[in-house]
């Protein structure tokens, strides 16, 4: 047999539907990354949900976060976000650290792959196409 290739959703309402829920943040610039025994990442890890109203939310480590996604752009794999408001707690350095590299992250992101969305993956790619995070649908 011949091993076939997810197509995944293609109308915009297809892959909203895909995008929704939530994804945590698996690797960040092509590094694996996880909380490991950090007691306070446990509970904070970097996430994204897509909810109403092509709003995204989650938290960066430390923070509350949200942005909108510009909705016209995702048939074709575009990825662009309005400026991330946030909260402003305090956390741990090495929290606090995880934290701005994925909003850096977050704000370079110009593309995805709507075909790795019905594998549970969701891959933010910059505007060269390097990899800037990776996430993994939350079970």
């Amino acid at each position: 047999t011949t091993p076939t290739t997810p197509t995944g959703p293609t109308s915009p309402a297809d892959i909203r539907s895909h995008l929704s829920g939530q994804w945590r943040l698996t690797h960040l610039n092509g590094v694996a990354v996880s909380a490991g025994s950090d007691a306070w990442l446990k509970d904070r890890f970097p996430s994204l949900s897509l909810g109403e109203g092509d709003r995204l939310a989650g938290m960066g480590g430390v923070n509350h976060w949200g942005a909108s996604l510009d909705p016209k752009g995702l048939a074709s794999g575009a990825f662009l976000l309005s400026p991330i408001a946030s909260t402003k707690i305090a956390g741990p350095v090495a929290a606090a650290a995880l934290e701005s590299r994925f909003f850096a992250a977050l704000e370079q992101a110009r593309s995805f792959d709507p075909a790795q969305l019905a594998a549970g993956t969701l891959t933010l790619r910059d505007a060269a196409g390097a990899e800037v995070a990776r996430f993994a649908r939350a079970k």
